[in-house]
Protein backbone atom coordinates (compact mmCIF):
# COMPACT_ATOMS: atom_id res chain seq x y z
CA UNK A 1 0.00 0.00 0.00
CA UNK A 2 1.50 3.75 -0.81
CA UNK A 3 0.20 6.79 -0.91
CA UNK A 4 0.26 8.98 -3.65
CA UNK A 5 -1.19 12.36 -5.30
CA UNK A 6 -3.46 11.26 -8.08
CA UNK A 7 -5.46 13.86 -10.81
CA UNK A 8 -9.20 14.13 -9.46
CA UNK A 9 -10.59 13.87 -12.99
CA UNK A 10 -8.49 10.23 -13.60
CA UNK A 11 -10.71 8.57 -10.34
CA UNK A 12 -13.14 6.20 -11.92
CA UNK A 13 -16.26 6.31 -9.12
CA UNK A 14 -18.95 3.15 -9.84
CA UNK A 15 -22.75 4.93 -9.99
CA UNK A 16 -23.92 5.31 -6.27
CA UNK A 17 -27.18 6.59 -4.45
CA UNK A 18 -26.09 9.93 -3.19
CA UNK A 19 -28.68 10.58 -1.20
CA UNK A 20 -27.84 7.15 0.91
CA UNK A 21 -24.21 8.74 1.62
CA UNK A 22 -25.02 11.97 3.36
CA UNK A 23 -24.78 14.67 0.80
CA UNK A 24 -28.55 15.87 1.56
CA UNK A 25 -28.27 16.16 5.21
CA UNK A 26 -25.76 19.50 5.97
CA UNK A 27 -22.85 17.04 6.42
CA UNK A 28 -21.24 17.16 2.91
CA UNK A 29 -20.73 21.24 3.34
CA UNK A 30 -19.41 20.58 6.45
CA UNK A 31 -16.95 18.39 4.80
CA UNK A 32 -16.72 20.93 2.31
CA UNK A 33 -15.40 23.62 4.89
CA UNK A 34 -13.63 21.08 6.81
CA UNK A 35 -11.13 20.25 3.62
CA UNK A 36 -10.89 23.84 2.80
CA UNK A 37 -9.73 25.14 6.36
CA UNK A 38 -7.69 22.24 7.40
CA UNK A 39 -6.90 19.89 4.09
CA UNK A 40 -7.53 16.35 3.45
CA UNK A 41 -7.20 14.18 7.08
CA UNK A 42 -7.52 11.04 5.37
CA UNK A 43 -6.63 10.15 1.87
CA UNK A 44 -9.29 8.40 -0.17
CA UNK A 45 -8.68 4.77 -1.68
CA UNK A 46 -8.15 3.44 -4.92
CA UNK A 47 -6.86 0.54 -7.03
CA UNK A 48 -3.54 1.02 -8.94
CA UNK A 49 -6.03 1.62 -11.84
CA UNK A 50 -7.72 4.47 -10.28
CA UNK A 51 -10.86 2.79 -9.10
CA UNK A 52 -12.45 4.55 -6.14
CA UNK A 53 -12.77 1.97 -3.10
CA UNK A 54 -13.30 4.34 0.04
CA UNK A 55 -13.93 8.17 0.37
CA UNK A 56 -16.56 9.22 -2.70
CA UNK A 57 -17.55 12.15 -0.23
CA UNK A 58 -13.97 13.33 0.00
CA UNK A 59 -13.53 13.20 -3.95
CA UNK A 60 -17.03 14.99 -4.31
CA UNK A 61 -15.61 17.68 -1.97
CA UNK A 62 -12.59 18.41 -4.14
CA UNK A 63 -14.24 18.59 -6.89
CA UNK A 64 -16.72 20.92 -5.28
CA UNK A 65 -14.17 22.99 -4.18
CA UNK A 66 -12.54 22.98 -7.83
CA UNK A 67 -9.07 21.29 -6.86
CA UNK A 68 -6.87 19.18 -9.84
CA UNK A 69 -5.04 16.66 -7.30
CA UNK A 70 -5.94 14.82 -4.00
CA UNK A 71 -4.13 12.50 -2.17
CA UNK A 72 -4.76 8.60 -2.40
CA UNK A 73 -4.29 5.46 -0.70
CA UNK A 74 -3.31 2.74 -3.74
CA UNK A 75 -4.44 -0.52 -2.49
CA UNK A 76 -5.28 -4.06 -4.25
CA UNK A 77 -8.96 -5.04 -4.06
CA UNK A 78 -8.99 -8.28 -2.22
CA UNK A 79 -11.53 -11.08 -3.49
CA UNK A 80 -14.04 -12.62 -1.18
Amino acid sequence: MSTRQMRVADIKVNKRDRKDMGYDDGSFDLLVASIEDLGLMNPINVTPDGKLLAGGRRLAAFKKLGRDKIDVRVMHETGS
